[in-house]
């Protein structure tokens, strides 16, 4: 019907989505076919953004309640954006947020429903707060998902949201408070281990990625020397940190050198 010109009509129908809601609104009457448009029009452009951000505020902020079914319409439309847009952390917090709070809060009525959706919620927002780290204010936001997990009673699912969520945070406050969360589920012990690796994991940052962000630096992995890592197995450096070709192998050699030191080692 849209002859070909797709974005065209999704335009037409976003716009006669905006116009019906305001009348809606007006007339006291619920948008019953809202999620039925906004469907169709992520249909004929699954690009569309801007729709994927307001949909759960469309279909839930009306003079009357929405029914389960738009509930469930609401978040398979989120999901479509987060599979359109895996890399934009905002559309994952929309989701996440949507699913841990909106739903379950007021439209839910099964406990084990209720529960299962703020799980599955919390690692969206996990994965916000992930995607989020050039954006504070997007994982701040994300980091209140670790609570349905730890009512839940997930706790090693709670320490890796946390984990996850510090090992890309560039906020000295959000790291300062993610690490104050992470201490009665650690210990001290093993904060301070994680305080000394990452100083140390600065400090070769510094020296040999001064100008790159944090993700190029993970993807370049950890500086090695050839002449030392020469040969493989049979290298004399080999399986020491001065070989590790992947930040998840030097992460265990430090933690393992960390762990054999006399004295827990601190944070300068």
């Amino acid at each position: 019907m849209s002859l070909g010109y797709r974005s065209a009509l999704a335009d037409y129908l976003w716009a006669h989505v905006l116009v019906t809601q305001g009348l809606r609104l007006g007339e006291r009457r619920r948008f019953e076919t809202i999620t039925d448009y906004l469907d169709t029009i992520t249909s004929l452009d699954p690009d569309f953004r801007e729709l994927y951000i307001l949909t759960d505020t469309l279909t839930t902020m009306q003079t009357k309640s929405a029914s389960l079914d738009d509930i469930y319409a609401v978040r398979r439309i989120l999901e479509k954006g987060t599979a359109q847009f895996p890399n934009d952390a905002e559309m994952w917090l929309v989701l996440g947020q949507f699913v841990v709070y909106v739903a379950p809060a007021s439209y839910l009525e099964d406990p084990a429903e209720q529960k299962r959706w703020r799980l599955e919620g919390a690692a969206y927002l996990g994965r916000a707060a992930e995607l989020g780290s050039h954006d504070a204010s997007i994982a701040w936001r994300a980091i209140g998902g670790a609570r349905s997990l730890r009512e839940a009673g997930e706790r090693q699912a709670t320490i890796r949201f946390y984990q996850r969520a510090l090992a890309v945070t560039m906020d000295p406050e959000l790291r300062a408070d993610l690490e104050r969360l992470l201490a009665p589920l650690l210990g001290e012990r093993a904060m301070e281990l994680r305080r000394a690796r990452r100083t140390r994991f600065q400090q070769i940052w510094q020296a040999q990625y001064p100008m790159c962000s944090l993700t190029s630096v993970f993807i370049a992995g950890p500086p090695f020397d050839p002449a030392k890592c020469a040969g493989g197995t049979a290298a004399d450096a080999w399986g020491t940190i001065d070989c590790a070709m992947t930040w998840s192998e030097w992460n265990e050699l430090v933690d393992a050198e960390l762990a054999g030191a006399t004295t827990a080692p601190t944070s300068p």
